[in-house]
């Protein structure tokens, strides 16, 4: 959260395994260097723009990701009861028959996060999952994450702009301005400690904007006293020792050297529970490893993919309409407009050249043809 939404999701790029190039730092686990190929495998990315397939129904795009993501370890009836149990808990059974174009964007954005439970990864990132909803689907977005963190997964999101609601429902908060940490632990520790730093926040203010004030020095230059504040260990003395913290309020997933990671100001905030579960899976240690060094990079071969996702085209294009027609006419008319100036030509000799224009010219349209339907549409 912040006054640039680039470098929070930059930042959000880099724990989740992507944007890594040209960088400084390492990413460490619980204090131990991540596998990145099995960490990229066990956890989910939900960016902050929803890309979904606008001619699918919310249950055929949650079959498509279930036969993608689960492969053959379940039966056709086992991944159905997944399926139904996920559309239960995320509140899309009232819609599962609806296309996602016909979807509102709280259930853009919870369809995009059924999309990734499917194999029900340990780790989760959301990078702003409340942009453009209002504030009951804020409330509701996030009380969804809440559960799910609850439900032994870590999920680590950026927020914009929260209420003092929202942001009181996070359980660790790790602020960055102008690439460094200027405050790491839990949400009610934030007030006391600036309070410590000589940064009053007034009893009627929302310390999420408060917080904000300050990273952008509306209230002096403090930026460089909070970094070396936190530092030396002062933030520590309000962070409280709970189930949920690793007991310094530091969060299990961060980045060292987070100036190298460019970030400006910006709040992200973390809430988990219960992780061990995701603890040794996640790390590269010869223990405790769930996936196999000798198994495919993904749990369907290629060529299931394949007929996977040309069902899932074929689908897509026949109910697309618009494009659809678009393209029957035009062939309609090109193919009348062809016969009309070549023809009965085909048995003169004399004619060969126009025969050879004939071809030339149908098999340009074909080429053609295949490459306009951005700008049919």
């Amino acid at each position: 959260m912040g006054p640039s939404g680039a470098g929070k999701s930059t930042l959000m790029n880099i724990l989740a395994g992507y944007r890594t190039s040209n960088l400084n730092g390492s990413v460490l686990i619980n204090g131990k260097e991540r596998s990145l190929r099995r960490f990229r495998k066990m956890s989910a990315y939900i960016m902050q723009d929803d890309c979904l397939q606008p001619h699918l129904t919310v249950k055929e795009a949650m079959t498509v990701a279930a036969n993608l993501k689960i492969g053959k370890d379940l039966t056709k009836n086992d991944k159905k009861v997944v399926i139904d149990e996920i559309m239960e808990t995320l509140g899309l059974q009232d819609c599962k028959n609806t296309l996602t174009t016909s979807l509102s964007g709280g259930q853009r954005k919870r369809l995009s996060i059924a999309l990734e439970l499917v194999n029900n990864p340990p780790v989760m990132f959301f990078d702003e999952p409340t942009s453009g909803l209002d504030s009951s689907s804020c409330f509701q977005c996030l009380s969804l994450l809440k559960s799910l963190a609850r439900g032994g997964r870590t999920v680590i999101c950026t927020i914009h702009q929260p209420s003092a609601r929202l942001f009181e429902m996070f359980d660790h908060l790790y602020m960055l301005a102008e690439g460094q940490c200027i405050y790491r632990g839990p949400i009610p520790g934030l007030v006391p400690f600036l309070s410590t730093m000589g940064l009053e926040c007034p009893s009627y203010h929302n310390p999420a904007d408060y917080v904000i004030e300050v990273a952008c020095g509306e209230h002096g230059e403090y930026v460089q006293k909070l970094v070396v504040a936190v530092n030396s260990g002062k933030c520590n003395n309000h962070t409280l020792k709970t189930p949920e913290s690793n007991g310094n309020g530091v969060p299990n997933v961060i980045s060292k050297d987070s100036k190298a990671l460019g970030a400006p100001n910006g709040i992200t905030t973390h809430s988990t529970t219960a992780n061990a579960t995701c603890t040794t899976s996640l790390l590269d240690s010869a223990e405790n490893l769930p996936i196999s060094d000798n198994k495919g990079s993904f749990p369907t071969s290629s060529v299931l993919q394949f007929w996977i996702l040309l069902k899932r085209t074929v689908l897509s294009i026949l109910r697309d309409q618009t494009l659809t027609r678009m393209r029957l006419i035009s062939h309609f008319i090109i193919g009348i407009l062809l016969g009309l100036i070549y023809y009965n030509i085909g048995n003169d000799a004399a004619k060969v050249t126009s025969n050879a224009g004939c071809i030339f010219f149908m098999v340009m349209f074909t080429m053609f043809s295949a490459m306009m339907p951005t700008i049919l549409t």
